[in-house]
């Protein structure tokens, strides 16, 4: 446990303002709301806040009012902090471009936000062509030594989500660190908008297409990927340029430096050990966003299965440090999980492996059970299998909860009743009093390589079911019959908090069928069962 003497930095990423009409309801009131009842158990306020980027969605908008409206969001954290916290913010991509990809590099945003001169506030960006910036400790009080990196220069281009991380500018603040006469072994805080290396998930998805307009949406999906292969996924426009030579270059300060970006919005944490004698190791700390309720999949279907908006603590003793992630999503809905926990020595981090536990506020489940039976389709369609499935879901209290459904895009949705089916219906609302719900997916899941091919894309061979635990529960359990003799399934759970997916035993019961079970399941957890078609 950590003493009364403990330090803090509360980090923020991609607030993202102007993205949705509910965002105040929705997501900004409740993060005030979720930083007022962190900072209650605590003695003091933080020494810092850390804002590592895309504080606007777009740059599209009256200069004037975004400002205004940004200021006053800061203001309101700081104030739920308990002080007038030294604060830090760093630029990001949407604050230099339209839907953070489009029009020529802009500073305006940026510009205005250092005008405005806000009492212990540093701007980051407010320098350039120089990207780099040391804080004095005198600003911070923290044992660590804190500087940035205004990532999000790309000075040329129409199109750029990416940045920039240049040698030289870490070489600058490395000498200014010597010339102040910094220990050698101090751990560094370097604040950064744009990720070094990849992070889950985001990796392999497509570029964010819900922002922008029909034109922008359809050349991402069908002509980028024409002209260079993998074009329409993330990394291919996101990673920032020199984060390779930034690594190598940052290890070569020998001394331990913990690095605080945003960006990709899932929270997220990296360890690069050194491999030489002198050199420091680097933890990489990725924050969720702060502004965004995402769904996990393509498209904004209301009842998707959504990652939760979240910011950091990091607390401090000495050379200690626990990193914490805190999740909110409306009145009622929190998480918190430890992310890390590590002690700087030397030019290195010891880091001690923690449990996977979540503090959470939300309903519990009983049990959570989906079943999907595989049967020869009824349409004749030699490509699909239909898809048989049932739902039953036992809550410990009165609970409205919401499923998305997801089968192949061609997939016809039936309840039974005659005259029901219909294309591509995603949503339904499940008892929760133990009842079984049962509905039939016609052409809902692709039985040929081909057909995978023709309906999820070229680079998507796989066919799967799935199981949303969208809160905790004593047992989720997902049940798969009919699959052809020779098929081998494997499973996964996805957790929705950090992104990761994990593989889970297939279990094989006599009947044929094979499950994937998790016992004591944390909410917004993912189960599934996939297999290669034939």
């Amino acid at each position: 446990m950590l003493s009364p003497t403990t330090q803090r930095v509360v980090h923020l990423s991609d607030i993202h303002l102007g993205a949705g009409v509910d965002q105040d309801r929705l997501i900004l009131d409740p993060l005030v709301r979720t930083i007022v009842e962190e900072r209650s158990a605590w003695g003091a306020p933080p020494c810092l806040l850390a804002i590592t980027g895309d504080l606007h969605d777009t740059t599209r908008v009256d200069t004037v009012a975004a400002t205004e409206r940004l200021v006053a969001l800061i203001g309101r954290i700081r104030n739920a902090l308990g002080a007038d916290v030294p604060t830090i913010v760093v630029p990001g991509n949407h604050d230099r471009r339209t839907q953070g990809l489009l029009r020529p590099f802009q500073t305006t945003l940026v510009d205005a936000l250092v005008r405005a001169k806000l009492p212990g506030v540093i701007v980051g960006g407010a320098e350039l062509p120089f990207l780099g910036q040391l804080v004095d400790d005198d600003f911070h009080g923290l044992p660590f030594a804190v500087a940035l990196i205004d990532s999000s220069y790309t000075p040329i281009g129409f199109i750029s989500a990416g940045g920039l991380l240049r040698v030289e500018d870490l070489l600058e603040l490395s000498e200014g660190l010597s010339t102040r006469g910094d220990d050698a072994t101090r751990p560094l805080m370097l604040l950064t908008h744009h990720h070094l290396v990849p992070t889950p998930v985001t990796d392999t998805s497509r570029i964010d297409e819900d922002t922008t307009n029909v034109a922008l949406r359809w050349l991402a999906k069908n002509v980028l990927p024409r002209i260079i292969s993998y074009a329409d996924h993330e990394e291919w426009m996101m990673t920032a340029l020199g984060a390779g030579s930034a690594l190598t270059t940052l290890q070569a300060f020998g001394r331990p430096v913990l690095v605080l970006h945003g960006h990709k919005h899932y929270p997220t944490v990296r360890t690069l050990r050194a491999s030489l004698k002198g050199q420091g190791d680097l933890v990489l700390l990725a924050a969720g966003s702060a502004g965004l309720a995402l769904a996990l999949d393509e498209g904004d279907e209301e009842d998707a299965a959504l990652l939760w908006p979240s910011f950091h603590v990091l607390e401090v003793e000495d050379r200690a440090l626990h990193v914490r992630t805190v999740a909110y999503y409306g009145d009622a809905s929190r998480a918190t999980r430890t992310l890390m926990r590590a002690t700087a020595e030397g030019g290195g981090w010891r880091v001690d492996p923690v449990d996977d536990h979540i503090t959470h506020k939300s309903p519990r489940l009983r049990y959570n059970r989906s079943d999907f039976t595989l049967r020869p389709c009824a349409a004749r369609l030699a490509d699909c299998w239909d898809v048989e499935a049932s739902r039953t879901v036992k809550a410990d209290e009165p609970l409205v909860y919401r499923e998305h459904i997801r089968a192949a895009p061609g997939a016809r949705y039936s309840s039974g009743v005659a005259g029901a089916s219909q294309p591509d219906t995603r949503k339904l609302i499940l008892p929760t009093d133990g009842s079984t719900l049962r509905y039939s997916l016609v052409g809902g899941a692709v039985r040929s390589v081909k057909e995978a091919l023709r309906q999820y894309g070229a680079t998507d061979p796989y066919e799967g079911v799935e199981l949303l635990c969208r809160y905790e529960s004593a047992e989720a359990r997902l049940r798969l019959r009919g699959l052809p003799a020779g098929t081998r399934p494997f499973g996964s759970v996805v957790d929705l908090t950090r992104g990761r997916s994990m593989p889970q035993p297939i279990l094989r019961r006599d009947d044929g069928s094979v499950e994937v079970v998790v016992e004591q399941c944390p909410p917004r957890t993912q189960l599934r069962i996939q297999w290669r078609p034939e």
